[in-house]
């Protein structure tokens, strides 16, 4: 009896400890155990890591909740000497089992790279970097080496054209190479035999459509008209007449901030200026569009040669035969500039505003009470402006401190504007005046005297502030002997400087020694 009543305790206790046991088990093995928001954590392990890197890059983002479990589970199934590397997500709902399985099996999550309207080698190479294990000078280095992009067909311009826009899943370490071949294989199958026919149709390999299809795209988001501008850029190629495409422009610049190109940017020494050049630039200015490409390989066959923005602001295009045509399609466009107080339409998300109009909603936008306008806006005398939102052709803008700024015509040729403090007076420019004495003989400023007393003086110039005697052949006396030259008084309220440049001419100043400066002080005889 007492036998059976141990036994029922022991088998008690047993099953309460092999519960708990059990319970524990299942908390160390299943239970969620790392802190992550919704947004799953990618966990990136480089190679050559070591369990210790992986364990300080989980602590480093406060991911391990129960760190003890899980290093007791990692070192039941063997995991510090079955690193590998790759990038594994951990969700919300990922415990200790989950993850070290696959974290030992190297079982990676592949990601998600996507391209499209990406204009520069180095921002390709720079959203390559951020994605994969390979940082951005790496992959542009590699992209720039002949070695690595001639056997795939392409040179070091062109390569961009291997990139058709999509979305591609790679695993995290994949090798540069084995993603190159991977690009070729999506390149191949989009350049089937019947588009590689139409290529050669045009005369066009497939990389020099991808060149026209960037700068048709550079051109145009107006899919309807990119067919017929394909057509009228493969009419000049034709002709040899240059491209004068503004996108390369723009592309050779490297400045995708500007708005309109000039003369200033079509003068720049690049193998992309395709107004000093004839035929495609070397390589595209952005990665092209498989559907441009399609847009280029069934160009519209026409015979224009010219294009220009429509008068209506729509992003469409008048197209032209002739120059004397585009000539006056261009004059219609300046002609609605000029109807538009010089303004040009800008774009808020997907709706063109012409400026100098009032809106208050655009598409999901809403602006309350906006007017966007190219007039100027007054600025007050006080912050620094004239006051004035309007000048009138030639006239000049001066203020005297006092009073409100005032615009005045110049009036006569040759006069000056001066203020009395109170009005702005054009006028002749007056003659100097004052006196100045030299020797017992007095000059009137604004005079012109060539002898005092018996002293021949020649290009002299005498002013506020300095006496410049450049004195050739200096006489004194009918004698070329060294005399002197008497300034009795300087009678202003600053130093004269009185400059002797001839030198062995005058006294106080020896035959061959430098041309000096004499100083006579205010207010002093000399």
């Amino acid at each position: 009896m007492v036998s059976n009543k141990r036994l029922k305790i022991f088998l008690l206790v047993f099953s309460l400890l092999m519960a708990m046991f059990s319970y524990y088990a299942w908390q160390i093995f299943k239970t969620p155990n790392f802190d992550v928001d919704k947004k799953p954590f990618a966990l990136l392990i480089p190679k050559g890591s070591t369990y210790e890197t992986v364990l300080d890059t989980l602590e480093k983002h406060h991911l391990i909740r129960d760190e003890l479990s899980f290093r007791f589970l990692a070192k039941v199934f063997n995991y510090p000497a079955r690193v590998k590397p790759g990038r594994y997500l951990i969700y919300e709902t990922t415990g200790n089992w989950e993850l070290i399985r696959k974290l030992r099996n190297g079982s990676q999550d592949a990601l998600k790279i996507t391209f499209s309207n990406i204009r520069l080698k180095e921002d390709l190479a720079g959203k390559l970097g951020r994605q994969l294990a390979y940082d951005s000078v790496t992959i542009y280095r590699l992209l720039d080496s002949s070695s690595i992009v001639e056997p795939l067909g392409f040179s070091k311009e062109t390569i961009p054209c291997l990139f058709i826009p999509d979305t591609y899943e790679v695993f995290w370490t994949i090798s540069f190479e084995d993603f190159l071949a991977k690009m070729k294989k999506s390149y191949d199958r989009y350049w089937t035999s019947d588009r590689i026919q139409a290529a050669k149709a045009l005369g066009l390999s497939p990389s020099e459509v991808g060149i026209l299809a960037s700068i048709v795209y550079g051109e145009s988001k107006e899919t309807a008209e990119q067919s017929r501008i394909a057509g009228v850029y493969w009419n000049r190629l034709q002709v040899k007449m240059p491209l004068q495409a503004d996108p390369t422009i723009v592309f050779a610049w490297k400045d995708f901030t500007i708005k309109r190109v000039t003369g200033r940017y079509t003068s720049i020494n690049s193998p992309y200026n395709t107004y000093r050049l004839i035929g495609l630039p070397p390589g595209p200015i952005s990665i092209p569009d498989p559907r441009v490409m399609d847009k280029v390989l069934n160009l519209e066959k026409h015979n224009y040669l010219y294009f220009c923005a429509k008068e209506d602001f729509s992003g469409s295009h008048n197209f032209a035969v002739s120059y004397s045509e585009h000539l006056q399609n261009a004059a219609k466009f300046q002609k609605a500039l000029l109807d538009n107080n010089f303004a040009t339409p800008i774009t808020i998300g997907n709706t063109a505003v012409q400026l100098g109009n009032t809106v208050t909603t655009l598409n999901n936008m809403t602006l309350a009470n906006v007017t966007i306008s190219s007039a100027f806006t007054p600025i007050t005398v006080a912050q620094g402006g004239t006051g004035l939102s309007s000048l009138t052709a030639e006239n000049v803008v001066l203020g005297n401190g006092a009073n409100s700024v005032k615009v005045v015509a110049p009036g006569t040729s040759g006069n000056v504007l001066t203020s009395n403090g109170t009005s702005w007076i054009s006028q002749t420019a007056g003659a100097a005046s004052g006196n100045i004495t030299i020797g017992n003989t007095t000059i009137a400023l604004g005079g012109t005297a060539s002898s005092v007393g018996n002293l021949t003086l020649t290009n002299v110039t005498i002013s506020s502030g300095n006496v410049t005697a450049n004195i050739a052949n200096s006489t004194i006396d009918g004698s070329n002997t060294a005399g002197y030259l008497v300034i009795p008084q300087n009678s202003q309220n600053g130093n004269y400087n009185v400059v002797l440049a001839d030198t062995g001419r005058h006294l106080y100043h020896p035959p061959g020694q430098a041309a000096a400066t004499y100083t006579i002080p205010a207010g002093s005889n000399v």
